[in-house]
Order: structure tokens, then C-alpha cells, then sequence
């Protein structure tokens, strides 16, 4: 045998296919890498020589150091390639190897291989990940690189993306949009949770309603999602469906259950926050994938966060700071002021004495404390002080979008659970349904608060630890497996019901007489306040505009309170909601109209056919907090 013949030739391919540089990164240093195929070509035989092609000075220092016998490629691969060769194993006086281990992903050098050495037992070693399908599937026997070296194995990430949930999340905490830079943080943040690299990128939205919402008629998200290297999927939103949702589980299921790629993806990312996806992510985990949820740190559901691993996007986007109302004050502290709250409302009071507060709550003086510390609750402007010389009168602080929210929700909440179980006779009220209508309210819109299915599950949270509403689970009634939370009033005789509001009529019936700042009896069992207890509130005090709408007035029904009502206290999507429901002659004919006009066709419908009442009742389907039983008693604007 001469000092050209081998029995095994390792061939190292250390220059990166140029369409593989831009999203393949190894994961093992050049040094390591050496190293182990070195190590692994020793039980192939005694006879071996070792050789490696490379086009850096790291990758170079780290195959000499391992005793290849390196060469540096300054031109074109094939013909360095073929160079090499006649240099060595094709020498005149050399025989040709019985094996040849070529470690590469480049199907072109595994032809020149099988051209130059016809007799040679060839084998591929690569990664199986990236290697291309001609190399997987070619009649040499391929190997896996990552079974052989452990530490080379690259985690594969397939991300889907809740758009238009994560979209508002991060709307409400001050975000301007940029598609690219939020495509590119989730993929960083997922990186770098399980050290992976992320293959596919797909986003989930009604584009339409996200252009409409979210930069208007010359925005197109699809378009940028696509520029930012991802794949859209355009889900149409239907009404009472979250068709986003549906459609995420939906791939999620196919891809680690019936997909030819579910071998090869070992990590789901799901950018989200809403609780709805719980199931299939207990799902996924049970087919022995992983699942790693990107969400914001304040805005996460914490069932979706009790069963998955979870990064967020605050740690890799700039987040404008002191943006997200929904994030304060603290849970107990939302707690307490809907406690609070709950308990003025059942004694119809807009202010109270620091006195009866502590008689009242004196089992939480320290939780109480902190609500005045943190000015969540304030002096009224006109309060005298006590002999400690501290206010003696308090109301929810005016200036601060928490505080009204939780004066304004500890009332909205029970109201539209009783209004949809009692009176419109509804199976049940679940949280899809409140989060809507919080979105949709106008007064919830000007505080910020509320506007996303997330940020509105906390609030419904916060409402049943104060005991005001009462959370229960039961299956989907369209998916028996999945769970939906409903909620309830608290029985007349439990514990919660003392700091509830109940029915207003029943209320007023057994209110009895209590020291209270308003020193006026309130003698409507609708409205919130009193009109003289009205004109002593600020202008800015929690829900003005609704307290307006709903307060007694003249029984006639007049266009222009119609029209306040529809202006004022419908969202664009709730009108065509109205319209598509109740009157489908109006929608069919001023479909895509702006509000204004399609309100205008409205009304002169409803009065050219004396159907004022009627539209009331529509009006009270879709937002019954805006108007009550009986229609005339609550119409007032």
C-alpha cells in the first residue's frame, strides 16, 4: 500500500451553501466541530485521511489544529475540489478508497464525489435539517449529523402569531406599529428561550379590520408581515367567532399531528395572550413537543401561563414606559377599589366619609391605606378635614383612568351579567361577550381601559375576588373539549352579595338610611346619581357621558336623542352589527358608508316607518347598557 492509498477518506465541506448563510447558523464552534469528526472517523479504520475545505481563518486554525489537511478556498469549490483530488486520493499512484465520508450539504460536491470516485462506497453526513431532499433521499447512505455529535442538534421553531390580539396588546401599552421589528423580536426572544433557530413564521389576522383599526384605508399590514419575512393568513372575522383563534389550533393540530414536517419541528412559539389557547397547548405538549408562549409581561392570561413556558416582548421591543393603564394599580389593589366601589354603588354614594370607610373595611385598613397613598381614592374639592386634619370626605380620583374604571366597571359588570341572563334570557354570559361589549363601551374606550380580551379578563377578575360576579367553567357548547368561563351573580344569601350590586329595583326597595356625603335621597332606581348630587360632581367624574344617557327623562322619543345615543354610545362595529341584524335594508344600502351617514339613513328609516321603539330595542340588544326597560323612562341624552 503507498502513502496515497486509504481505506477511508473524510471530506469536510466547511463553506456554507450560499442559500443556507442567511438563516442556518451552526451551533457548535469550528473548534468542536473538528474535533468531534475527527473523533468519529476513527472507528471507521486504521487507514484514514482526513481533509477540509474552508473559507475562513477561524475554520481554517480549527482543521489544522485537528490534523486535517486543510485547504482554503479562494475561487470555485468544484474546481479546488478536483485540484485536491488529483493531488491526493486520485494520484497516478494511488488506488481509490473504499469509503468515502463526505461531510457536507452541497448535492453539487456529492456529484463531483461519485464522478471522480465511481468504485467508492460513498456516505453522507449532514444535518438533516438543512440538508437538501437530493442529499436525504440520494441512494448514498445518509446520516444525520446531529445524532452523531449531540451538541450539533439545532432546535427547529415554528412560530404562529395571534396578530390582531398581540396587535392591540401592545397598541395599549404605547407600541407604534412595525410588523418587521415585532416579527424580529419574537424570533429573538424565542432563540434565545430554547437556544433554536426559527424556520417558519406564520401571522393570523383579519387583515381588513387590522388596516381599518390600526392606520386605515393606505395601511396594509398583510403586505408588511410578508416583507418581514413571515406568511399571513387572512381569517375573516365573523360575529360571535373567533375564527383567529379556531384557525391557530387548527394548523397547530395538523402540524405536530399529521404533517410531514412534524418530525422535524421540535418547538411551537405562539405569540399571544389570550386563554383561549390553554387546550392546545396541553395538547401540543402531550404529542412531546414543546411550547413556549411570547406575550407581555402585564397582559398575560394566567391559565395560558400555568401550562406553557413563556418570554415576552418587553425584555426585546421599546415599550414607551407608563403607557399600560390596565397594568396599575396592582391585582389586589384593582380588588379592593371594586370592593369599594361596589359598596357605594349599593348605597348609591359618589363620595364618602373616611369614617365609614374604616367601619366598613376595617378588617383591610392596610389595602384601604394603599388606595389612598397611591391616590386612587382623593379628596373631594370641597371636603373639610378632621381633627387629625385629614380630608373627611373621598371619591375616586377623577384624574386617574383606574380608579374611574373600577368605579364604572364595579357597576357595568353585574349589570350586563343581570340585564343578559334576567332579561334577555341568554344561557349564559361568557368572558368573549363581556370583553366585547368593554371594548365597544365609549366610556372604557376614553379611559384606555379594557380594550383588549385580556386586560378586560383581569378586570372580571378583580370583579369576582370583590365578590360582584362569580366565575364558573362548562364546555364550549359548539366544543364540548374545550372550557369557556361564564359568570353569574352571587346568590341573595352568600357572603359576596354584601358588597354587590343587585337589580336597582329590588335595591331600592330595601335601602335604608346611611350618613353619606350627597346629603339628597336618591329616588330613581336607574339612574347613578341624582340630578343635585349631579351638579356636585366634576365634570370629569367616571362615566359622564353614559350617566347622561341613561339618567330619567321625558318619555317622547325624539330624533336627536336616537341620534346621541348612536353617535355616542355605539362603535362603528356595534352600528353595523345593529344594521345587519335589524335592519338589513339600511346596511344592504349604505354598507361601507361612514358612521355619520349610515346613522342619518337610519333614523330617517326608523321615523319614516314609526319604528323609534324598535330601534331602541336594537339599540339595547346590542348594548344594554346604554338603555333599559322600560324604553322611554331611559332614553334621555
Amino acid at each position: 500500500m503507498s502513502k496515497y492509498d486509504y481505506d477511508v477518506v473524510q471530506l469536510v465541506d466547511a463553506v456554507p451553501r450560499q442559500d443556507e448563510i442567511h438563516r442556518h447558523a451552526v451551533k457548535v464552534s469550528p473548534d468542536e466541530m473538528a474535533k468531534n469528526l475527527s473523533r468519529l472517523l476513527k472507528p471507521l479504520g486504521p487507514d484514514s485521511y482526513k481533509v477540509a475545505i474552508v473559507d475562513d481563518d477561524r475554520s481554517y486554525a480549527a482543521y489544522v489544529a485537528a490534523s486535517y489537511e486543510t485547504r482554503k478556498i479562494v475561487g470555485d469549490k468544484t474546481t479546488e475540489l478536483m485540484h485536491l483530488f488529483q493531488q491526493t486520493i486520485k494520484h497516478p499512484k494511488a488506488s481509490p478508497p473504499k469509503q468515502l465520508v463526505l461531510v457536507s450539504e452541497d448535492p453539487q460536491l456529492a456529484a463531483v464525489c461519485q464522478m471522480l470516485l465511481p468504485e467508492t462506497k460513498i456516505q453522507i453526513w449532514a444535518n438533516s435539517v438543512t440538508a437538501p431532499r437530493e442529499l436525504r433521499e440520494s441512494h448514498h447512505h445518509f446520516q444525520p449529523l446531529e445524532e452523531l455529535i449531540t451538541d450539533l442538534k439545532i432546535v427547529q421553531i415554528d412560530v404562529r402569531i395571534d396578530l390582531e390580539n398581540i396587535f392591540i396588546g401592545l397598541v395599549n401599552s404605547g407600541w407604534r406599529p412595525n410588523l418587521s421589528e415585532l416579527v424580529s423580536a419574537i424570533h429573538r426572544a424565542l432563540e434565545k428561550q430554547c437556544g433554536g433557530e426559527v424556520v417558519a413564521t406564520t401571522g393570523y389576522a383579519d387583515f381588513d379590520e387590522l388596516n381599518r383599526h390600526h392606520g386605515g384605508a393606505r395601511k396594509n399590514w398583510q403586505r408588511e408581515l410578508t416583507l418581514a419575512g413571515a406568511e399571513s393568513r387572512y381569517v375573516v372575522s365573523q360575529h360571535g367567532k373567533n375564527t383567529a383563534d379556531m384557525k391557530i389550533a387548527s394548523d397547530i393540530a395538523t402540524l405536530v399531528e399529521h404533517s410531514n414536517t412534524a418530525g422535524v419541528i421540535d418547538v411551537i412559539g405562539l405569540a399571544t395572550m389570550d386563554r383561549d389557547f390553554r387546550h392546545v397547548v396541553e395538547k401540543v405538549k402531550q404529542r412531546g413537543k414543546r411550547v413556549i408562549i411570547v406575550s407581555l409581561k402585564n397582559g398575560l392570561s394566567r391559565e395560558l401561563e400555568a401550562v406553557a413556558e413563556v418570554c415576552y416582548l418587553d425584555d426585546y421591543l421599546t415599550l414607551p414606559k407608563g403607557k399600560d393603564t390596565d397594568a396599575e394599580p396592582q391585582r389586589e389593589d384593582v380588588t379592593m377599589m371594586m370592593k369599594v366601589a361596589a359598596w357605594m354603588h349599593r348605597n348609591r354614594w359618589r363620595r364618602v366619609y373616611r369614617d365609614q370607610l374604616d367601619r366598613e373595611f376595617g378588617d383591610a385598613a392596610e389595602s384601604l391605606g394603599k388606595l389612598m397613598t397611591n391616590r386612587w381614592l382623593v379628596p373631594t374639592p370641597d371636603s373639610r378635614v378632621d381633627r387629625e386634619g385629614r380630608a373627611r370626605a373621598l371619591e375616586f380620583n377623577p384624574d386617574e383612568p383606574s380608579a374611574q374604571a373600577a368605579y364604572y366597571l364595579a357597576r357595568w359588570i353585574p349589570e350586563r351579567v343581570h340585564f343578559c341572563l334576567n332579561r334577555r334570557q341568554m344561557p349564559h354570559v361568557d368572558t368573549r361577550y363581556l370583553a366585547i361589549g368593554m371594548a365597544g363601551d365609549p366610556t372604557l374606550s376614553r379611559l384606555g381601559i379594557a380594550q383588549s380580551r385580556v386586560a378586560a379578563e383581569n378586570w372580571l377578575n378583580a370583579a369576582a375576588n370583590a365578590g360582584i360576579v362569580v366565575a364558573n367553567e362548562q364546555p364550549h357548547p359548539l366544543a364540548p373539549t374545550k372550557l369557556i368561563t361564564v359568570w353569574t351573580l352571587p346568590t341573595p344569601n352568600s357572603d359576596a352579595t354584601k358588597d354587590t350590586i343587585v337589580d336597582a329595583s329590588a335595591e331600592n326597595a330595601g335601602a335604608t338610611s346611611t350618613v353619606v356625603v350627597e346629603e339628597v335621597a336618591v329616588t330613581d332606581p336607574i339612574s347613578v346619581v341624582s340630578s343635585m348630587t349631579e351638579n356636585r360632581v366634576p365634570e370629569t367624574a367616571v362615566g359622564a357621558e353614559v350617566i347622561q344617557l341613561i339618567t330619567p327623562a321625558s318619555a317622547r322619543v325624539t330624533s336627536g336623542r336616537l341620534r346621541q345615543l348612536l353617535t355616542n354610545g355605539l362603535s362603528e362595529g356595534e352600528l353595523t352589527t345593529m344594521l345587519f341584524d335589524h335592519f338589513r335594508d339600511v346596511h344592504r344600502k349604505f354598507e361601507g358608508a361612514p358612521k355619520v351617514e349610515r346613522i342619518q339613513a337610519l333614523l330617517d328609516y326608523v321615523e319614516r316607518r314609526s319604528q323609534q321603539n324598535g330601534l331602541l330595542d336594537a339599540i339595547r340588544e346590542v348594548n344594554p347598557m346604554l338603555v333599559n326597560d322600560p324604553p322611554a323612562q331611559l332614553l334621555a341624552a
